[in-house]
């Protein structure tokens, strides 16, 4: 999820910049090498503020992309003094709409990916060898993605939760799998050049 958001918050980036900055009469590589190092601060940014809600976390982020704007636009030769006013509406401007957006982006995709929209496994394109403990537990086991409650904002909750079964039916459910053996089957599989399929259903019985 995190790789799909980086990739697509870089266009909404690319975007806003040309949509708010449009009458600075920036040329386009310069846009867009503005656009590149504010999505590696903003993303950067991302990366760090973990302990915070997810809009404080993208406000917090995209605050701290101001002076790099107000630095390039300003040091460009187009500039002039007497835009300095609408400079700064459009920087305020930008900072708000690319923080709706963003925010709308990550909620998308967390639901996106919790309500099983991507299906089950989403992320196994992006995985080598654990691939296969990763899909054993999603698909054999019927472990999904933990957070769905929370992004429904805990209602609805009923003794089997939002999410059909509790967290701990679903540590259970990971539990009694290894204690049979079955778990121990796949990781044999992520270190050996057999079939991952056949050693799969192997962990089926």
């Amino acid at each position: 999820m995190q790789k799909e958001f980086a990739e697509t918050f870089k266009e909404t980036v690319v975007g806003h910049i040309s949509q708010h900055f449009l009458v600075f009469q920036m040329q386009e590589q310069e846009r867009s090498r503005i656009a590149e190092e504010l999505s590696d601060v903003i993303l950067g940014r991302l990366d760090k503020n973990t302990a915070m809600d997810i809009k404080e976390r993208i406000n917090s982020a995209v605050e701290a992309c101001t002076t790099i704007l107000l630095h390039h636009i300003t040091s460009s030769p187009s500039f002039k003094p007497e835009q300095s006013t609408a400079l700064l509406d459009a920087v305020a401007s930008f900072r708000e709409n690319l923080t709706s957006d963003g925010l709308k982006l990550h909620e998308g995709l967390r639901e996106s990916f919790l309500s099983g929209k991507r299906g089950p496994t989403p992320a196994s394109h992006l995985l080598g060898n654990t691939r296969l403990l990763y899909e054993f537990v999603r698909k054999d086991l019927g472990v999904p993605m933990h957070g769905l409650a929370n992004l429904h904002k805990w209602e609805g909750m009923g003794v089997g939760g939002v999410e059909g079964r509790t967290t701990g039916q679903n540590v259970s459910a990971i539990y009694k799998a290894i204690r049979r053996g079955r778990i121990g089957v796949v990781m044999c599989e992520m270190f050996s050049s057999y079939d991952g399929t056949r050693v799969v259903e192997k962990a089926k019985l």
